[in-house]
Parts: structure tokens; C-alpha cells; sequence
């Protein structure tokens, strides 16, 4: 986290605060910020003592300064990997109980219950762009990809 970098050890933004019972985004004494290195990217293990019958996952995004939230996001159940895209922003306009729901159920209840809370396919962030590359569809901002991709491709490209 941040609080491992020099002049930040008394921050209180320390990985414990990911499962203190305490889902307040705005309240930074019960979050956790991390430094960004794009090529050493930040995991998170959860490990259990005994089996579980999980049927949703919530997760809250950094809200202090939403730009500084979790982006690029990969989540792993017993070592497969069952979902890998992006955690919207924390945005104040959806209210306090702005989370994200990962559901591994069917129950008609919950997924009623968090269903404006599920990731959809197809979301993307206003500032996104989706280029399409040899049938390939690269999606990120667009001054970042612009240059990891070169010259434009012949292709089009699509804003949302």
C-alpha cells in the first residue's frame, strides 16, 4: 500500500482495512490505496480455513479520489479465473451503497437485489475508446493506446 512508501508509513490506507466490516468508500480510515506500477500490478489473496458456498462478491472502489480506484481487474476462485475486465469509478450520483456485485448464484432474490450492482458487458468508462484492430477490439483511453498501438490501423475507430 501506500503506507510502504517513504514519508508514508503512518498512512492508514493499509491492506487490513480490505475486511474490517466496514463498506464506507468515502471513510479512507476503512480503505486501502495502493501505489500503481503497471509492471508489478497489486493482488489480493483472500484465504479461507474451511469451504465456502460464496454466491456474491462485493467490492467498493477507492472514492476519495476516484481517479486513483482500481481499474484493470481479474478475480480468481479456487485458481480459475472467473471474471477479468474493469471496476467502474466510484461515481457520488449512484448514492452511499456504491458497490459492485459478482454473483456465482442464480438465486432469483439476490441477483433481483443487486442487479443494478452487477457488471455489464459492454460498460465502459465516458472517456473510453474502443479500437477495432485486425477483428480485434483494443479498448483503454485513447492518448495511452494511441501510442502502444502506433500509426493508426487502417480500421475505425469508435467513440462512446
Amino acid at each position: 500500500g501506500v503506507c510502504d512508501l517513504e514519508g508514508m508509513e503512518r498512512d492508514v490506507r493499509i491492506p487490513q482495512r480490505l475486511t474490517d466490516g466496514r463498506n464506507d468508500p468515502l471513510d479512507v480510515a476503512h480503505s486501502w490505496l495502493a501505489s500503481f506500477d503497471e509492471s508489478n500490478p497489486n493482488l489480493v489473496c483472500v484465504y479461507l480455513d474451511r469451504p465456502i458456498v460464496l454466491a456474491a462478491l462485493r467490492v467498493w472502489n477507492y472514492a476519495k479520489t476516484p481517479e486513483r480506484g482500481a481499474k484493470e481487474f481479474h478475480l480468481y476462485l479456487d485458481d480459475n479465473l472467473v471474471y477479468a475486465g474493469t471496476l467502474g469509478r466510484y461515481r457520488a450520483s449512484l448514492g452511499e451503497d456504491h458497490h459492485q456485485t459478482f454473483l456465482f448464484t442464480e438465486e432469483e432474490n439476490l441477483a433481483l437485489l443487486e442487479r443494478e450492482h452487477v457488471p455489464r458487458s459492454g460498460e465502459a468508462d465516458p472517456a473510453e475508446v474502443l479500437y477495432t484492430n485486425d477483428n480485434r477490439v483494443v479498448k483503454g483511453k485513447a492518448e495511452r493506446r494511441a501510442v502502444e498501438l502506433g500509426p493508426r490501423p487502417t480500421t475505425s475507430v469508435l467513440e462512446l
